[in-house]
This record gives structure tokens, sequence and C-alpha cells, in this order.
């Protein structure tokens, strides 16, 4: 575990507006020694909405987050990203 949450360092929103949604959409994120997504597990889908989830992963993967160090070497590590949708 970390003793800190890293930050975001760019995000990029996906592209929804088209799709009326209403709900949440969580995801757990593993962030490569790059700052990078490497892995993506969708946690849940209030939305009832595929195309959603999808367009919301797309631009996860576009977004970049700090680069983790400890006594000079990069770590991985999960984080939790939440999307809310009124």
């Amino acid at each position: 575990m970390l003793p800190y949450i890293p930050r975001q360092i760019v995000e990029v929103l996906p592209k929804v507006d088209d799709l009326k949604l209403k709900g949440t959409i969580i995801l757990k994120l593993l962030i490569d020694k790059n700052g990078k997504i490497k892995k993506i597990r969708l946690i849940s889908n209030s939305t009832q909405n595929p195309l959603a989830v999808k367009r919301v992963i797309q631009a996860v993967q576009k977004s970049r987050w700090e680069v983790v160090q400890f006594n000079q070497q990069s770590y991985e590590y999960w984080i939790t990203k939440v999307y809310h949708f009124k």
C-alpha cells in the first residue's frame, strides 16, 4: 500500500453527452512504472450501458498518472477511478 494517493497528471474525459447517462462506472486501474495504464478492471457499471463503458475505457487509456518512486526505484500500483453521470 502506498503512503499517499498518486495524482492524475493528464485526464481525458469520455465523450458520452449523446448517451444521456445516469449512474456510475467504477474502474480499478493498474498504473505502470511510466504512469500509463497497464490493466483495467471494471468494478461496477450502474449505467447499464456497455457503450458508456467502452468510451470511458478509451478515455482512461489516454490519461496519465504520477510515477511512484521509492529509493530511486519506480513501482506499479492499483488505483480506483470513479465516473459519475447525472
